[in-house]
């Protein structure tokens, strides 16, 4: 289950998308600092690299 809908990240202007989407980096980072407890096929880990991949899209999509 996804965190935010395709909606709710076209509803968020710029700079809150950008913050986010450091906040979720930031997150994948520390969990790969605990990669012998989280695998990178977790739910955990999949669910927030799939928001990040969201987040890129959507900014990507406001570049064109």
């Amino acid at each position: 289950m996804k965190n935010t809908t395709t909606k709710q990240l076209k509803a968020m202007s710029q700079n809150t998308l950008e913050e986010r989407l450091d906040a979720l980096c930031s997150i994948i980072a520390k969990l790969q600092d605990y990669r012998h407890v989280f695998e990178t096929d977790e739910k955990l880990h999949t669910m927030v690299q799939d928001e990040i991949n969201d987040i890129v899209n959507e900014l990507e999509s406001r570049e064109q």
